[in-house]
């Protein structure tokens, strides 16, 4: 069985990346070669980055900032926006990508990740999918324009299966920087749907991510906003889920099993010796 993974989730905006508060709210965080260097080092798995404004402007992500971002890059590096040709994802692999994320395209046309698995290998094609509870609390796929996936999201992660993507990537927009849990009722009980399947939106303190993380279904946990207080944020958490019995890689040389953990989960200082007597 394959370790489960940590992944870092990178938006982007304005060619900076972004914390990211229920899709709609963006606060900025840094220049995204930077983001990438540093959680290469602090020991995340792999790195997610996906640039909103070229989604929105229909124009794939900044290559050179791609390239820049890839050279520091050590773990997979998936990334996308506005990727709706092969020559587009193309151009981001070139760059130094390993995989590209795609959402409207896929959702438009599931048959577009089969094209891109036949030109880059199917362990390159992650489809991303939007989903959030309606009025019953039911999750349901966002609409975006001209999909024909099913609207239950078990039904349209087989359909992306049988179309031939890679992976894939879910976001529970209402949960977006809430860090109040990750809500995928939908996964409890599930089986193994055949292909990764990594989670994201919500996860506010390590236990939001073991709990994910138990879950046959589920293959992987994207975290952003959670990872960016301070370099010791991707350790504390596989430290915290290893000590859960979650089967992930910790390879650092402090496992902060001593260390305490404030209300969002983030480690606190060590507290001083009391004084000899």
């Amino acid at each position: 069985m394959l370790r489960k993974r940590i992944v870092a989730l990178l938006p982007l905006r304005g060619g900076l990346v972004v914390q990211s508060f229920g899709f709609a709210r963006h606060l900025p965080v840094g220049r995204l070669d930077i983001a990438v260097d540093f959680l290469d080092e602090w020991g995340v798995d792999e790195i997610v980055a996906v640039d909103i404004d070229a989604g929105n402007s229909g124009q794939i992500a900044d290559l050179r900032a791609v390239e820049r971002a890839a050279r520091k890059c050590r773990v997979p590096f998936a990334v996308g926006g506005g990727v709706s040709t092969v020559e587009g994802a193309r151009r981001l692999l070139a760059s130094g990508a390993d995989k590209v994320v795609v959402r409207t395209a896929v959702a438009a046309n599931p048959a577009f990740a089969g094209e891109l698995g036949e030109h880059f290998g199917d362990q390159c094609v992650v489809a991303a999918v939007d989903l959030a509870p309606d009025e019953a609390g039911v999750h349901r796929l966002v609409p975006t324009p001209g999909s024909i996936l099913p609207p239950d999201p078990l039904a349209a992660i087989a359909a992306l299966k049988r179309s031939g993507a890679g992976e894939v990537l879910l976001q529970n927009r209402k949960a977006d920087g809430s860090r109040a849990g990750l809500e995928f009722p939908f996964l409890d009980g599930a089986p193994d749907p055949g292909l990764p399947v990594i989670v994201a939106s919500g996860a506010g303190r390590p236990e939001h991510v073991a709990a994910m993380l138990r879950l046959r279904a589920v293959a992987a946990v994207a975290i952003g906003n959670l990872l960016s207080h301070t370099e010791h944020s991707v350790t504390h958490v596989k430290s915290f889920l290893r000590r859960a019995g979650c089967d992930v890689r910790l390879d650092t040389n402090f496992d902060y099993a001593a260390v305490d953990a404030d209300a969002a989960g983030r480690p606190l200082p060590a507290r001083p010796k009391a004084p000899a007597r």
